[in-house]
Parts: structure tokens; C-alpha cells; sequence
């Protein structure tokens, strides 16, 4: 991955002191609140303008007012023009031109080049997260932590205990949500977009909390997770 900054992801390595500054806190718990996040969507990808001669195709992508608001806001971006020149912080590569509308989506264009190197860093940005999570297989014999996220992104279940090093399953619980939401606008997705997240004990299968990413908490007692 190059070596662009970007606040509005958390890296492995940075992603325990970039948290409290990436997600919202909120309450967490079985109760299931509202969300957008069964509404129906539009996930297709857009399809590019036409250029002119000589131009390049480009790609309007809009990051809705509830993504903007619940995952693009940290202490150092509390308005939708702040997140907006955040994302331009970004360079010509990456985001060149953002703008906060008046109903507080962001919007942005993106030529073939700009939308594929945004793919390519959430996706790999991803992966890193997973790989992280992968590696807190410690103990001896580990226990099986793994997760299912459903295809379209919506639905993130974890299986973890109390023993898990606390960056593995934050790269899974925060930073997971956070770059799959990029992507699904960044691939065409429309609409307001959240993730239910499922924590259940490894060893046991129960479910410990049941939570939308975004009304995350900020932390978690680990040994909520169990044994």
C-alpha cells in the first residue's frame, strides 16, 4: 500500500489511537435500534459520464449524509465541509475534489485511475484489519476465532473470547465496518449504510453483544467476551 495518510481509516498500527477519534461512542446491547441498514439499496455500480473527446471517464460518488454523519466525523472533523476537505487532504490521486451538500452528504468525482486506487486502498486496508485478526491465535491449542461478513457487507459476526489481544478485535469490530462502508459507495452503493455486528463467545456460541457499527462503543470490557 502506498503510504498516503487518510483519517477516516484506521490502520492496523494506528487503529487503538486513532479509535476514539474515528467512531462515534454509543450505547451497546441485544436491543437492536433503528438503522438504515435494511432499507433497500441500491448496490450496482454507477455507471461513468460520458466524456468528452479526449476526457476521462469519471465517477460521482456520494457518501450519504448518515455514513457522513456516524463514520466520517471524528474530533477533528465536525461538519460535512470539514470531512469533505479531509478527503481532498487526500491528494489528486485519491480525492481531489470533495463537497458537502446542503442535505450534509459529501460528494466527489473520480476518474477510472482516482476510483480504482480508492478501491484498492479500503480493500487492502481491509485485509490488513482481517490479517491482524488473524494472528491473535495465541494460546496453545488456540481457540477457532473467525467472523462471516455477508456479501453485501451489511451483517459482520465475530466469534472472539476475552483472551484476544485488544488490537486484533478492534481491527475486526471498528476498523472492518469502517472500510467495507467506503467501499460499498465506492463501488456504487447509494443510501444511507450501516452494519449489524454479532459478538459471540468462541467457545460457547452465545451471543454476547449485538450492535449497529454505527453506535459502536468505544471500547470494550474484554471480559464481557467470556472464557
Amino acid at each position: 500500500m502506498t503510504n498516503r495518510h487518510h483519517p477516516h481509516r484506521i490502520t492496523a498500527t494506528l487503529i487503538t489511537t486513532m479509535l476514539a477519534a474515528t467512531l462515534p461512542l454509543g450505547a451497546c446491547g441485544t436491543t437492536q435500534p433503528s438503522s438504515p441498514t435494511n432499507t433497500s439499496q441500491n448496490q450496482t455500480t454507477k455507471k461513468p459520464s460520458k466524456p468528452k473527446k479526449g476526457q476521462e471517464k469519471t465517477h460521482t460518488i456520494t457518501f450519504d449524509p448518515f455514513f457522513v454523519q456516524h463514520f466520517m466525523f471524528s474530533k477533528q472533523f465536525t461538519t460535512a465541509e470539514q470531512a469533505a476537505k479531509g478527503l481532498e487532504e487526500q491528494g489528486k490521486d485519491a480525492f481531489p475534489k470533495a463537497d458537502a451538500q446542503p442535505d450534509g452528504s459529501i460528494t466527489t468525482t473520480l476518474t477510472d485511475k482516482q476510483l480504482n486506487n480508492d478501491i484498492d486502498w479500503y480493500t487492502k486496508g481491509r485485509q490488513q484489519s482481517i490479517d491482524l485478526f488473524k494472528q491473535a491465535h495465541t494460546n496453545n491449542p488456540p481457540p477457532d476465532y473467525h467472523y462471516q461478513l455477508s456479501e453485501d457487507g451489511r451483517k459482520l459476526t465475530v466469534w472472539l473470547d476475552k483472551n484476544i489481544a485488544q488490537g486484533s478485535y478492534i481491527a475486526m469490530l471498528f476498523d472492518i465496518p469502517l472500510s467495507t462502508g467506503y467501499l460499498y459507495y465506492l463501488n456504487g452503493g447509494t443510501g444511507p449504510w450501516d452494519v449489524q455486528v454479532t459478538i459471540n463467545n468462541v467457545h460457547t456460541g452465545q451471543t454476547i453483544q449485538q450492535y449497529l457499527a454505527s453506535q459502536a462503543p468505544s471500547d470494550f470490557d474484554q471480559n464481557t467476551f467470556g472464557d
